[in-house]
């Protein structure tokens, strides 16, 4: 369960994005990062020598942006390196309820009838990952879903 924020068609975030179809009821979602998650990643750029995608080269103070995924279904690349945001463009914006999985299955498993009436009705989920430049499916990055099994041995 991941609190995101819904992003408006005419979001500076969606600028290069694809224009979602007038009769699609689903928005554009964007994916804060936590703290540790961004360690993560900051580390194994480093490894490799590799660049996180900054949408605003002129925000230099880090305290003025979040890092973020792009979800509807959950943007591949943007899974594995966060976009830089500007905080100011989150203000106001409204915040959803995002339930990520391998499958329908594994994102109902232990919840109430009630709980999956929230989640189908207020809430969204994502079960895939995708290539905006290939437009292929892609598994569903692992930051974004805790697998049940990890779970369990976190109890014991």
């Amino acid at each position: 369960e991941h609190q995101v924020y819904e992003l408006p068609d005419f979001h500076p975030l969606l600028k290069d994005l694809d224009r979602r179809d007038e009769k699609d009821p689903l928005p554009y979602l964007l994916a804060v990062w936590t703290p540790d998650q961004i360690k993560r990643v900051a580390e194994s750029m480093e490894e490799s020598n590799k660049h996180s995608v900054s949408l605003d080269d002129d925000v230099q103070d880090e305290s003025l942006t979040v890092p973020g995924t792009l979800l509807v279904f959950a943007d591949d690349e943007s899974s594995q390196r966060p976009i830089d945001v500007p905080r100011i463009w989150l203000w106001n914006l409204p915040r959803r309820t995002l339930y990520c999985g391998s499958g329908i299955t594994s994102i109902f498993r232990g919840l109430t009838w009630r709980e999956i009436h929230r989640c189908c009705c207020e809430g969204f989920v994502c079960t895939r990952g995708f290539n905006r430049k290939t437009r292929a499916p892609k598994k569903l990055h692992s930051r974004l879903h805790v697998k049940t099994t990890k779970l369990q041995e976190d109890e014991d």
